[in-house]
């Protein structure tokens, strides 16, 4: 497999990195709150797709921009780099996490530049049933069990001597997402924006296994079913198509890179990771940002 190329590209004045690699028809992936760890695992969609992997600004590579402090702000700052990277033609988009809610804003107010929607335990609604825990308040040591279910996704993310640059890298990555998710991890008018969402699109569901992912599962199919029901699949539906060869077509979108996601043993089995989570009341500031340092 051909490894990513990296290209700096700059936009509103500030220094992003873009990751890309392949040819075809574009793909672009909105990372989750980490870039630090790479992306390789993602090299085989580059196989039938230029798969183009944007860093946010305040993550991985890119410098720092203290002037984004919403989501919104992000899908401003996407809509100029499509420009910049010449992607004229509608793309298949996929956001995971973060960058599932990120996604799923672009595809409201940006749809005709999306030409089919996948999005990956995305973050940004409220789910009353499910208020998540507060990130910012995790343990470091909990944070990988609380944010994977998967034992193989597990092992990678605690392989290894955690060094002094990880830390910073991660302390950094923090306090961007502590400027877009600090006063809420969620977009109080997001259920009722996602009715105009009008592109192809897809939501992974699936059962858990067993220990931690199990709770993780049985809260990720409640937020699942409240995505599913603000999306309004009857817009999202190409003409012609039965409702049968629209769920054919939303495995298309997945087959290709839900194995990356959340590999898993069992075929018959899907975990997740787990959606980032509402602030706590009563929760102290000083607290949370010691924890998340």
């Amino acid at each position: 497999m051909t490894p990513f190329q990296k290209s700096d590209q700059v936009v509103d004045g500030v220094r992003v990195q873009v990751l890309e690699t392949g040819k075809g028809k574009p793909l672009v992936y909105f990372h989750g709150a980490g870039a630090s760890g790479g992306f390789d695992e993602l090299l085989p969609l580059a196989e039938q797709h230029r798969l183009i992997v944007p860093i946010h600004p305040g993550f991985g590579g890119s410098d720092d921009d203290p002037t984004i402090n919403s989501v919104i702000d992000y899908v401003v700052h996407y809509a100029a780099l499509f420009d910049a990277l010449k992607l004229h033609e509608p793309v298949d988009l996929v956001g995971h996490s973060l960058g599932g809610w990120i996604a799923s804003l672009f595809a409201i107010f940006h749809g005709h530049r999306v030409h089919r929607l996948a999005l990956a335990c995305p973050a940004g609604l409220r789910v009353p049933e499910h208020p998540g825990a507060d990130l910012f308040m995790i343990p470091p040591e909990k944070q990988p069990s609380t944010l994977a279910a998967s034992p193989t996704v597990l092992a990678k993310m605690t392989q290894g001597e955690v060094t002094v640059d990880m830390k910073v890298a991660r302390y950094r990555e923090m306090t961007s997402l502590a400027r877009v998710i600090w006063e809420r991890s969620y977009d109080p008018k997001l259920d009722r924006w996602l009715k105009r969402v009008s592109v192809p699109g897809a939501h992974p569901v699936g059962r858990a296994g067993q220990g931690p992912s199990r709770t993780a599962g049985t809260a990720l199919g409640r937020s699942a079913r409240a995505w599913s029901g603000n999306l309004d699949l009857r817009r999202c539906r190409p003409s012609g198509l039965s409702g049968v060869a629209r769920r054919r077509q939303a495995r298309c979108i997945f087959s290709e890179w839900w194995r990356l996601i959340a590999p898993v043993e069992d075929p018959n089995e899907v975990t997740f990771c787990a959606t980032p989570p509402t602030i706590r009341s009563g929760s102290r500031e000083s607290d949370r940002w010691s924890r998340a340092r």
